[in-house]
C-alpha cells in the first residue's frame, strides 16, 4: 500500500471508529480519547462550540480570524521556493474543483480578459493550483488581510502574474473584465459575508467559484459557532468565529443578485462536529455565472 492510499484508509477507519464511540461511549470516556488523538496528532475534523446569533458574540470567545501568530503560521507553512515540490504533489479534491472553475470559465467567456480575483488566496496556493497545470499567461490577483498581503508581494516579488492588495475596490483590481472570482475556504470566516459578497458582485465577475462552504439545507437563517482548527493544519491550533449557510437564504441571494448556479458538489473535507455532535457530513462547493 503507497503512503497516499494509506493515508486515505487512516482517516477513514479514524472517521468510522469515532462514529461508533460517539454512539457507544459514555461522554467522559469520549472525551478522553479525543484528548487522547489530539495529542497524538490524530485529526478529528473541525470542532464547533456554541451557536450565536451575533458575530461579536464570538469574537469574544475566539478573536479575530487576521490574528497575528495565524496568519504568521500560514506565511512560513507557504514558501514560492519550493514552487517545484508543491507542484509534484497529487492534485486534490479541492484543486480539482479549482481547476474546473477556472477552464470552464476561460472556456464560455467572449472576453479577451485572463484576470481571476482570489479572494483569501492566502499566500498564492491557489495560483500554484493553476500552474500545476497550465502555463498560459494569466492575472491573478489575491485579495487578503493587510498582513497577509505584504507577505504574499515579499514571497512573490518579481513575479508579474501574481498581485496582492487588501481591497475589493475595483480602483484596487484591475480594469480589465475579471473572468472569474475564487473565494475558497474564506467566506464564513468574514463578520459580514454578504455584505463581502455584494462587494464581490459589485466587481460584475462573469463566474464566481466558492467551496468548502458549511451550507446547511434545513435552516433557513444562518448562524455562527467557534471553530477549534487543529495543530495539524497549519501547524498552530486557535480558535476563530466560523458562520454556518442557510441554503435556501444563500441560494435565493444570488438569484436575486442576478447569478445563476450552473453546478454544486460536495468537497471532501474534515467532518463538522459541533458541541459534540457530527452536524456536517461534508461541505459544498458552487459555481456560479453572471446572467444579468
Amino acid at each position: 500500500m503507497n503512503l497516499s492510499n494509506f493515508s486515505k484508509t487512516k482517516k477513514l477507519v479514524m472517521g468510522k471508529l469515532r462514529e461508533v464511540a460517539t454512539l457507544l461511549l459514555p461522554p467522559l470516556i469520549v472525551k478522553i480519547i479525543k484528548k487522547m488523538m489530539r495529542l497524538l496528532g490524530i485529526p478529528l475534523g473541525y470542532e464547533y462550540v456554541g451557536v450565536y446569533n451575533e458575530y461579536d458574540e464570538a469574537v469574544k470567545i475566539a478573536g479575530f480570524y487576521e490574528q497575528q501568530d495565524v496568519v504568521q503560521a500560514k506565511a512560513q507553512k507557504f514558501d514560492p521556493s519550493s514552487i517545484s515540490l508543491i507542484q509534484k504533489k497529487d492534485i486534490d479534491e479541492v484543486e480539482k474543483g479549482i481547476i474546473a472553475a477556472i477552464f470552464y470559465s476561460f472556456s464560455n467567456t467572449h472576453s479577451f480578459s485572463r484576470t481571476i480575483i482570489d479572494f483569501g488566496g492566502e499566500m498564492g496556493i491557489h495560483y500554484l493550483t493553476y500552474l500545476k497545470v497550465c502555463k498560459s499567461p494569466i492575472k491573478w490577483i489575491v485579495v487578503e488581510a493587510p498582513m497577509m498581503a505584504n507577505m504574499g508581494r515579499d514571497k512573490w516579488i518579481g513575479n508579474q502574474e501574481i498581485v496582492f492588495t487588501d481591497s475589493l475596490d475595483r480602483s484596487s483590481i484591475s480594469d480589465e473584465d475579471i473572468v472569474l472570482l475564487i473565494a475558497s475556504g474564506v467566506l464564513q470566516c468574514l463578520d459580514n459575508p454578504y455584505q463581502c459578497l455584494e462587494k464581490m458582485i459589485s466587481l460584475r465577475p462573469q463566474f464566481i467559484y466558492l467551496d468548502k462552504l458549511p451550507i446547511l439545507q434545513n435552516e433557513e437563517s444562518d448562524f455562527i459557532s467557534v471553530a477549534h482548527v487543529p495543530h495539524q493544519i497549519y501547524g498552530i491550533s486557535y480558535k476563530v468565529p466560523v458562520w454556518f449557510f442557510s441554503s435556501s437564504k444563500m441560494m435565493n441571494f444570488f438569484q436575486l443578485s442576478g447569478y445563476q448556479v450552473v453546478f454544486e458538489f460536495i468537497v471532501p473535507t474534515y467532518k463538522a462536529y459541533l458541541n459534540g455532535k457530527l452536524l456536517l457530513d461534508n461541505y459544498k462547493a458552487i459555481f456560479l455565472k453572471k446572467i444579468l
